[in-house]
């Protein structure tokens, strides 16, 4: 997981992302998941959160401003693909300036990638 951001809008690649792949972590292992889990049983809403959580998209673009808790992806929304664009970007020369070993992938499944 990579991300970018600036005081609006934050940009994460998630390298690892296939649909089938689940994100472990330390939270995912703790109590305050488990309890989402379980309440996600009865509640679609608190399902859908923990489902993303765990299995997440390769991209994801938030606006701070208009979505402070980062709960509506606009990666996919055509009105914020100049957006989009410009926060792959800043990715890539953040990921190329660092030598981030992940660079091969971020070009392979989003720069070759058709918009």
């Amino acid at each position: 997981m990579r991300c970018v951001q600036d005081k609006r809008y934050a940009y994460i690649f998630n390298g690892w992302s296939d649909g089938e792949t689940v994100f472990i972590n330390e939270s995912t292992e703790g109590l305050t998941f488990k309890a989402m889990e379980k309440a996600g049983k009865t509640d679609a809403y608190i399902h859908h959160r923990a489902e993303f959580f765990k299995y997440r998209v390769t991209e994801e673009l938030y606006d701070y401003l208009l979505d402070p808790h980062a709960l509506n992806n606009l990666a996919g929304k055509p009105e914020y693909c100049d957006i989009l664009r410009h926060m792959r970007r800043r990715m890539h020369e953040y990921m190329r300036e660092s030598k981030d070993g992940l660079i091969d992938d971020f070009y392979q499944k989003i720069l070759r990638s058709p918009d």
